[in-house]
């Protein structure tokens, strides 16, 4: 029973409640209740403020709301909104309303948007919203006026509570790209004139997508802003914040540069003595602000992040004067693991953002050098340890920041790591600064190697042989952005060596490869200058490179050059290479090697003593597969390793003029070559070539791609060539054959593998042969059974036509003439080396004609090694041009 008397009670509480906050709700709309209100909050503001509608709550603890709220600007700072909000809702002080006082205790704003302005005087428009403490004298009111109807007290704010706002900040008329967004907490004042603070937000830039910006928090607590702030306490973090997200809010551009970045600021202003006069404008408080940066995890955007990336941390304290333009820092410390850079710095932004910073007595560590470098450079070996300090002693100033004046001084240093054949030892440094730049004084940078023993030697004793080079230069910014893209440079080195292979090690390691897919062994000496402008794609260089018995392997050879002393000098209009007994190519080489543009192709004049044409695929041939002489003999094997370097052999591009005392095309033989080569990629081309050929001479062009799948092409022409001395080379013709033969020739193959080869060679040509002669055949013999006046045996002249095709050489129409008849010859001799000719007589000399009955037709059979002559009976026949008789 009791039960249902306390559910009716709570029944008709909440039923009434419900009526009186419909019912006080309705009187909000009436216009008196509405200017009392807007009185009341335009109290509170301290500025002209619009509201749509009022509501009213008693059940969530009489509670006003009013939406939507414009709260108008001070004129002096723009026209703009100052504040404005979707809703704001207002609580009641219970307190003050007992003792006859009307007054909001907490003030909810939800969704607000507000405008923070400084005007050119360095003051801002907050500074005039939240009231000062006054006694609460009343303010006297036109009845008549229209806005406030009654006499308003002035009003305080004790709590405002946001929620989804957004600070908006302007210089003037001019809006800052940068905003707040989502600012969430509460400013309450927790003494009189004294109010704390607990904001939450993240910032915005207008047309930049920001991933991973981190929260940015303000606590503390300060003095009314009529005060000017003072006195305050202020704590401003800032966390979870990408690097890279940072670079762009704060220069709307993506450096390359990722990490994290976490900031922890404190500020605090003293509050001004009470009899203390007002400070000249635009001077106000004295703000000390301290805090400190960590940057975490740096690396480059195109490097995995890892352990050993590189951290540092920023520590400063700053003197500020509210409504400066500038701001002073006293303490300016950077430190990393093996690094402590201290000094001060000036700041000002009255035109643009200019700091000034001076460090001195500094420390820079050589090792932190690597870890930064490492973490920007792809490939660099982890197995590396850079030992020695870098005195910094500098003045830094603009921005982006440039280097003013000043000196970097170092005893030197070392690199290790077992990566390397050996410690690189780094002599003392010196350096200073100008225009923005660094200029380095010549650095000794030394490699010892242990030198090779003696064989002889029983005990093991090494020597270390000195190999030191000299490097000096500058570096300085390309004039635009000198955080982007390659800054401008200038580089000199002298020195020698005898290991060069040791100097590529430590490029390789430092990935910065001297070599691209070739390597060295042996000696160098160098004395070089280099110039780099950041808007050229090239760098040049003057100078001379002397090599001592280097062994080369060049990515797109497939065997080493020996270079025992060639020359290489650098001006401005070409490189020329001397070479002096070089091998390569089965063959000692001299000449020279010249460029002319960097980069661009190379031009030659070279002798050499003498070529194996087969040698050139085994030299430039792909190395998947077996050179073009294992292919021809079917000796080779093919290698198991495919090739790597198609790219590096497709950029070779050379011509020039060739002379070769002697080539090898097995088994023929060509003396005193001279012609016009030209290599571009696997492709070589000769041109007007000409040579001895065997008491004669050869001349033509020759041209082969050396592509996994080969080809090859000659077109050429032979004069007055000596038949037993080329029978004398050709094992199956020696000493049987004579003559001097003239022929016009064009032959292609392609195909890997002497099978291949043999089966796809097509040509054609002409032969033109005086007083041939084969002694293994009796031809005598057989002219001389043809009548009674028999034949001396020999034949003046052989010519013709005659095609390469199908495995052998076919002749069709081939004439000979012996001192007083006339014969036409046509057949085949296979590659095989079988032969099959039918010889016939002709009625006339030039004329072709039906032969007789007569057994002056004979045949060549068998091979070349054995022919067989064979004649047959005579039967009328004529003969088929162009066709073999079988």
């Amino acid at each position: 029973m009791r039960k249902r008397k306390w559910m009716g009670w709570i029944l008709v509480l909440g039923v009434t409640l419900f009526v009186v906050s419909a019912g006080f709700s309705r009187m909000l709309q009436s216009t008196a209740v509405r200017r009392y209100l807007i009185a009341r909050l335009e109290a509170s503001f301290g500025r002209p403020v619009e509201v749509g509608r009022f509501d009213f709550s008693l059940l969530d603890g009489a509670r006003f709301k009013a939406y939507p709220v414009s709260v108008s600007e001070d004129p002096s700072f723009g026209q703009e909104y100052f504040l404005r909000a979707d809703s704001v809702t207002a609580g009641l002080r219970w307190s003050s309303l007992i003792s006859g006082r009307f007054e909001f205790g907490a003030v909810s704003l939800s969704r607000p948007s507000l405008n923070l302005v400084r005007d050119a005087t360095g003051r801002w428009n907050i500074e005039r919203w939240l009231p000062p403490v006054a006694p609460p004298t009343l303010q006297p009111v036109d009845l008549n006026s229209s806005r406030t109807p009654y006499r308003i007290a002035p009003a305080r704010l004790y709590r405002i509570d946001v929620d989804g706002g957004r600070i908006n900040f302007k210089q003037g008329d001019d809006k800052s790209p940068i905003a707040l967004l989502d600012v969430a907490g509460s400013v309450e004042q927790d003494a009189p004139g004294r109010w704390q603070i607990n904001l939450e937000s993240r910032l915005l830039r207008a047309g930049v997508e920001l991933q991973d910006i981190g929260s940015l928090r303000l606590r503390g607590n300060i003095g009314g802003t009529s005060a000017r702030l003072q006195p305050a306490e202020l704590n401003l973090t800032w966390t979870d914040v990408s690097l890279a997200d940072a670079m762009r809010l704060l220069r709307q551009t993506d450096y390359g540069v990722r990490g994290q970045l976490a900031v922890d600021f404190s500020a605090r202003v003293a509050a001004a003595p009470a009899n203390a006069s007002p400070a000249p404008e635009p001077a106000g408080a004295q703000w000390m602000i301290s805090g400190v940066a960590r940057l975490q995890g740096v690396h480059g955007w195109g490097l995995p992040g890892r352990v050993t990336d590189p951290a540092v941390n920023l520590e400063l304290d700053a003197e500020w004067h509210l409504g400066d333009l500038h701001a002073k820092i006293g303490k300016l410390q950077i430190e990393m693991p093996a690094s402590n850079l201290h000094g001060v710095a000036d700041v000002d932004w009255s035109q643009g953002f200019r700091p000034h910073i001076h460090l001195e007595s500094s420390s820079l560590g050589f090792a932190d050098v690597l870890m930064w470098y490492r973490a920007f450079r792809p490939d660099v070996s982890d197995n590396l340890n850079l030992e020695g300090t870098l005195g910094v002693d500098m003045t830094i100033g603009g921005w982006p920041l440039q280097l003013e004046e000043g000196a970097l001084d170092s005893r030197g240093g070392r690199l290790t790591g077992s990566v390397l054949p050996s410690p690189l030892q780094i002599g003392a440094i010196h350096a200073s600064a100008f225009h923005g730049g660094l200029a380095f004084a010549p650095t000794e940078i030394s490699v010892l190697a242990g030198a090779p023993q003696a064989a002889a030697e029983t005990t093991a004793t090494t020597s270390e042989i000195p190999s030191t080079f000299a490097l000096g230069g500058a570096v300085f910014p390309n004039g635009t952005d000198p955080y982007r893209g390659p800054p401008n440079w200038s580089f000199s080195i002298e020195g020698d060596t005898s290991r060069v292979q040791d100097w590529l090690s430590v490029s390789q390691a430092l990935a910065q490869p001297l070599t691209t897919g070739w390597s060295a062994e042996g000696g160098l000496a160098v004395k070089l200058t280099a110039n780099h402008r950041a808007q050229s794609t090239g760098t040049q260089w003057l100078g001379s490179v002397d090599l001592r018995d280097v062994t080369a392997s060049l990515p797109f050879m497939n065997q080493p050059i020996l270079l025992p002393r060639p020359h290489l000098e650098l001006t401005k209009t070409q490189q020329i290479l001397t070479l002096l007994a070089t091998q390569a190519f089965g063959a000692t080489w001299q000449g020279t090697v010249a460029r002319k543009i960097p980069g661009g192709p190379w031009t030659f004049d070279l002798s050499a003593d003498h070529v194996d044409v087969t040698e050139l695929d085994r030299w430039l041939g792909p190395r998947a597969r077996p050179g073009l002489l294992a292919r021809v003999t079917s000796l080779g094997t093919v290698q198991a390793n495919p090739s790597t370097v198609d790219s590096a052999a497709a950029a070779i591009s050379a011509q020039g003029r060739l002379h070769v005392d002697e080539i090898i095309l097995a088994p023929l033989r060509f003396e005193q070559f001279e012609g016009d080569v030209e290599l571009v990629g696997r492709t070589i081309a000769v041109r007007n070539a000409q040579a001895s050929f065997y008491g004669g001479k050869a001349a033509g062009k020759f041209d082969a791609q050396l592509l996994p799948d080969p080809t090859y092409d000659f077109r050429g022409r032979f004069d007055r060539v000596d038949l037993a001395r080329l029978a004398d080379a050709v094992p199956s013709l020696n000493d049987r054959l004579s003559g001097a033969a003239s022929a016009v020739v064009h032959l292609s193959a392609h195909g890997i593998g002497r099978p291949n080869l043999v089966a796809s060679i097509e040509g054609d040509g002409n032969l033109d042969v005086r007083n041939p002669e084969i002694s293994d055949l009796d031809f005598a013999r057989m002219i001389s059974d043809t009548g009674p006046d028999p034949s001396p045996g020999h034949f003046v002249s052989a010519r013709g036509h005659f095609q390469v095709g199908g495995g052998g050489i076919e002749v069709a129409d081939f004439l000979l003439d012996d001192s007083r008849h006339h014969y036409e010859a046509e057949g085949r001799v296979d590659f095989s080396r079988v032969l099959n000719f039918q010889i016939r007589p002709l009625l006339s000399t030039g004329i072709k004609a039906q032969a007789k009955a007569s057994p002056a037709t004979f045949f060549v059979r068998g091979t070349v090694e054995a022919p067989e002559l064979v004649s047959s009976s005579p039967v009328p026949k004529l003969i088929s041009r162009g066709r073999p008789v079988r």
